[in-house]
């Protein structure tokens, strides 16, 4: 697409986005999940429509698709509840054009606000939390776009740049869900496997002392008998796991962590108990 004609495009898909918004898109859907004709309703059909231009936005990779993307979120993010995301096609294509933004745009999330920031990582994590409602597919497209947004946020912070400031408590919480989902899932393939290693990798790089603090309350849930077990399978997957080099080979090292974590899995994951962590 040419200059000209993606600095139109941006124009009209802004002042669409605008018109949406002042149309009551944004608003929360009523029992729209329960309706057998989701199609013959305006609301759901325009949401779509606005889903689409965010992910064709996002893919034009320019310096301005990041902020119109973010921008186009911003008018339907209250209406993307769980029931709405229940079904099936809005869910593949609500978290399709996440994978997009997160997968091209994660290093400019830190600048939206903190309304939407909010919201966007906590409608990020449904798929997660409510996973027997989701397709195995959304829950693989939102772990790949996760983990993008960690191996992002990851180098950017190993810089000694503090890009979330007042948002890192949400950020922490939301770890903690990832790994709990990881831990604990109630869906597991093989190839969730693999994604699933990878962003647990991240996770666990992402904020060391974070992460220690949430084995330790994992392992004082367990059973007094595999408490001392299970501690040492959490600390031979962070051994074998965290070079000191990181960063200079951080692809060899996640697929090195792949044989590591599935051994980790198979020791593990019949004798864990799940048991709500109070971390914050």
């Amino acid at each position: 697409m040419a200059a000209d004609k993606k600095l139109v495009f941006f124009q009209v898909t802004y002042e669409l986005f605008e018109a949406f918004r002042a149309a009551g898109l944004g608003n929360k859907p009523k029992r729209l999940a329960r309706r057998k004709k989701e199609d013959d309703d305006n609301q759901y059909k325009n949401i779509k429509k606005v889903v689409k231009i965010i992910t064709e936005i996002s893919e034009l990779r320019q310096p301005d698709s990041a902020k119109h993307a973010y921008h186009g979120i911003s008018v339907i993010i209250n209406a993307m509840t769980k029931e709405l995301l229940a079904i099936p096609k809005m869910a593949e294509l609500y978290y399709g054009a996440v994978l997009s933004i997160l997968k091209i745009h994660s290093s400019l999330l830190h600048a939206i606000s903190e309304d939407l920031f909010k919201n966007f990582i906590e409608v990020l994590s449904f798929p997660l939390r409510y996973n027997t409602i989701f397709t195995t597919k959304v829950i693989e497209k939102t772990l790949n776009g996760i983990g993008y947004m960690f191996a992002t946020y990851f180098i950017v912070m190993n810089e000694g740049k503090n890009i979330f400031g007042n948002r890192k408590n949400i950020v922490n919480l939301f770890i903690d869900m990832i790994i709990e989902f990881l831990l604990f899932g109630d869906i597991f393939t093989p190839n969730l496997e693999v994604i699933s290693s990878d962003v647990y990798f991240l996770a666990m790089a992402f904020d060391e002392n974070r992460y220690q603090l949430y084995i330790q309350q994992t392992v004082g849930n367990q059973e007094p008998g595999s408490q001392h077990l299970i501690f040492n399978y959490f600390n031979q997957l962070r051994k074998n796991s965290l070079p000191e080099n990181l960063l200079l080979d951080l692809e060899s090292n996640k697929l090195q962590f792949r044989k590591n974590f599935q051994t980790f899995l198979c020791c593990s994951r019949g004798i864990l108990k799940k048991k709500k962590s109070n971390a914050s």
